[in-house]
């Protein structure tokens, strides 16, 4: 039997460079549970990639290394057979396969498939298709072992226990069934006779029951008009035991010394009841100070524990809001009732009732509001990586918008109340309105247009965006303007208006999904007519590779872009991660290009006139090594180019014939378009804008 202890992985498939570990050894029995997408399936995908160098769903290999680090896949598995510990480490970019048995690394020699053989036969005793219909059951990308059809599950049972011996048996029992079934047959025809007897018995019973049931009937009914009469008079009885235990209590209610706990009450109430209204109100106040005091202690106090104790933080920001207004309810429910007590016999607490009302709305709206502020931002968040694009005082526009309606929701139901009529106002007031709304329509035009922004999300705080021909990194957006810092450091203030209405370009997003990417750095060279094209090309791109900002992936490329006048002209491509790097390697780039091709011997030109004479015309022997090196180098860099962009391409309308299978479910639609994303990204890495 095998027994899982341990599983540890790190950069496979969405998790990050930190391992991630699941102890299988605290308890006999693990149930591992959680939401769609939160990573039940990878735990699956690691357990059978580290034994079977496949994943549990239909992953390709290549998807399984993490999207953002892209090297470095490491999944470790460590389990007991028997006495015997055994630990497999596999990874991708390295290609790592490791057995290690009782802490001890098994030798390497032999090729991987060997090793991977060796495993499954000697060390599992189990290959990747049964492991996967037995061991591991209930996915939705594999066919569980309990929805195979019956030959098949027979399969994979005699292949996993070795019992093919017995589906022998299984066809000689199947003889002697059908021989058993034969004399079933015959039986069951003399069943059949017998019961046909039994049923001319139970029809001559039959007839003799009912010539009795006649004379049982009479009798019931006889018994039926007995026990009604045993219920009236047992009703009368119960009466007659009611008055007098009455009688008892009215005879002890009237004896002086028997006067009990409600009598003193009654009396002590109407004590109070008679004394002066300033005694009442101090009393009241007195109530109100101990209600208030209640409720700090039973409520608000061991909210604030469970609050502190909790790991969010907004439940932190509602508690003193929500304990104000719970302090504000007990004044003005304590104010209500004294009103109630003392002004019973005026109509003044009548005249008041409204007003009341008309508080509790309003502080039913100003809860409903504090708990909108607070609330829906940490919900936001949870659908979204970054927050919405907020206005002033830090709130979204969207909890902006929804607190604007619970207030004049609030405000028309307390008015209400008062007997005004909210929307008789507003008519009376159109015509100043639309005055006022004609004075300010540019205003008015900017605050729908950031409501716009927040839903459209074409940029967020902290992109970097041109609008206008103006470059620079958003620093806040508010209801009227967005700001943005550009290369100078200068503030700049655009109108939402304007930011809606023009062209914009966000450098910070790419890649098909809305997602940064990557910035490339576009350089232009030219050269002397007389350098060879594979040397320059060679420098080039060596330096490209050199750079410490550049990305490894992709590789940076060099072409022959224009022959221009006087010029050879080449165009490095680089690219880097973030396009806060972009400037720092053009400038390491451009300061050793020039380093470089003054110990390369190459001509930079420039619009002079020369004469050449022989010996400039011949070039070094160092200069003509070099460029002989680089054209052999040059030559199998082009090779691989193009080998590379015809698999891309090859790759890209298989990829594009499948889409047109209608059988594809959503998620495997989902992955070849991604896929072919990343194909066009690739033959496309040359276009670029800087022409």
């Amino acid at each position: 039997m095998i027994l899982f202890k341990q599983i540890r992985w790190r950069n496979f498939l969405s998790t990050g460079n930190q391992f991630t570990e699941i102890d299988l050894t605290e308890s006999s029995t693990n149930l591992i549970i959680g939401t769609n997408g939160a990573g039940k399936s990878t735990i699956l995908d690691a357990l059978t990639f580290s034994l079977f160098n496949k994943p549990f769903r239909k992953i390709s290999k290549g998807q399984l290394v993490n999207t953002i680090n892209e090297k470095d896949c490491v999944v470790e598995i460590e389990f007991a057979i028997g006495k015997t510990e055994w630990k497999v480490i596999r990874g991708i970019k390295p290609n790592v396969f490791e057995i290690y048995k009782d802490g001890e690394l098994l030798n390497q020699n032999s090729a991987a498939n060997d090793q991977q053989k060796w495993l499954e036969e000697q060390v599992l005793k189990l290959n990747y298709k049964s492991f996967t219909q037995i061991v591991v059951l209930g996915s939705a990308s594999f066919v569980p072992f309990m929805q195979l059809t019956a030959p098949n599950r027979r399969e994979v049972i005699e292949d996993l226990l070795d019992i093919k011996i017995f589906s022998v048996m299984g066809l000689i029992l199947r003889e002697r069934i059908r021989g058993s079934n034969e004399r079933l047959r015959e039986f069951s025809i003399r069943n059949n006779l017998i019961e046909e007897k039994i049923d001319m018995q139970k029809s001559f019973i039959e007839e003799l029951e009912a010539s009795g049931k006649k004379d049982i009937s009479e009798k019931k009914d006889k018994i039926k008009e007995i026990n009604e009469e045993i219920n009236a008079y047992e009703s009368e009885l119960e009466e007659m035991s009611g008055l007098s235990r009455h009688a008892s209590l009215i005879a002890k209610s009237e004896a002086p010394e028997n006067v009990g706990i409600m009598s003193w009450l009654s009396d002590v109430f109407e004590t109070i009841d008679d004394l002066p209204d300033y005694a009442k109100l101090a009393i009241c106040a007195g109530g109100i100070i101990v209600s208030l005091f209640i409720a700090r202690v039973a409520i608000i106090k061991p909210w604030l524990k469970i609050v502190k104790a909790s790991v969010v933080e907004w439940d932190d920001h509602l508690h003193r809001p929500l304990s104000n207004r719970l302090n504000i309810f007990v004044v003005v429910g304590g104010i209500q009732l004294s009103m109630s007590w003392v002004m019973s016999d005026s109509g003044l607490y009548d005249d008041l009732q409204p007003f009341f009302s008309a508080i509790y709305i309003l502080l039913a709206t100003s809860i409903c509001s504090v708990s909108v502020k607070h609330l829906i931002p940490p919900l936001m968040e949870q659908f979204q990586e970054k927050g919405n694009v907020t206005v002033s005082g830090s709130n979204s526009l969207i909890t902006f918008f929804l607190r604007f309606v619970l207030y004049f929701a609030g405000i028309y139901f307390a008015l209400n109340e008062l007997g005004i009529e909210l929307f008789g106002i507003l008519a009376s007031l159109a015509v100043f309105s639309l005055i006022i709304g004609l004075a300010i329509q540019q205003t008015l035009g900017s605050i729908v247009n950031s409501f716009l922004l927040s839903i459209d999300r074409p940029f967020e705080v902290g992109d970097r965006i041109e609008i206008d021909e103006t470059i620079g990194t958003v620093v806040t957006v508010g209801i009227l303007s967005t700001k943005i810092l550009d290369r100078d450091e200068r503030l700049v203030v655009i109108p939402n208006n304007t930011v809606v209405s023009a062209t914009l370009i966000n450098h910070a997003r790419g890649g098909g999904d809305g997602i940064a990417r990557r910035i490339s750095v576009v350089i232009d060279i030219g050269v002397d007519y007389r350098e060879d094209i594979d040397h320059v090309k060679y420098t080039l791109l060596e330096l490209g590779r050199q750079c410490p900002y550049t990305l490894s992936t992709p590789e940076p490329r060099v072409l022959l872009n224009e022959l221009a006048d006087f010029s050879k002209v080449f165009r490095l491509y680089t690219w880097v991660e973030d396009y806060s790097e972009e400037w720092v390697a053009r400038d390491w780039l451009l300061k050793t290009i020039d380093t470089e091709f003054e110990k390369e011997e190459i001509n930079i030109p420039y619009p002079t006139s020369v004469e050449i004479t022989n010996a400039e015309g011949k070039a070094s022997a160092k200069k003509v090594k070099s460029q002989k090196t680089a054209k052999q180098m040059m030559t199998k860099e082009d090779e691989r180019l193009q080998d590379e962009r015809e698999k891309a391409r090859a790759k890209l309308t298989k990829i594009t014939k499948k889409l047109k299978d209608a059988d594809l479910s959503k998620k495997q639609i989902s992955d070849l378009e991604f896929e072919a994303r990343k194909l066009e990204n690739q033959l496309n890495m040359f276009d670029t804008d800087d022409d």
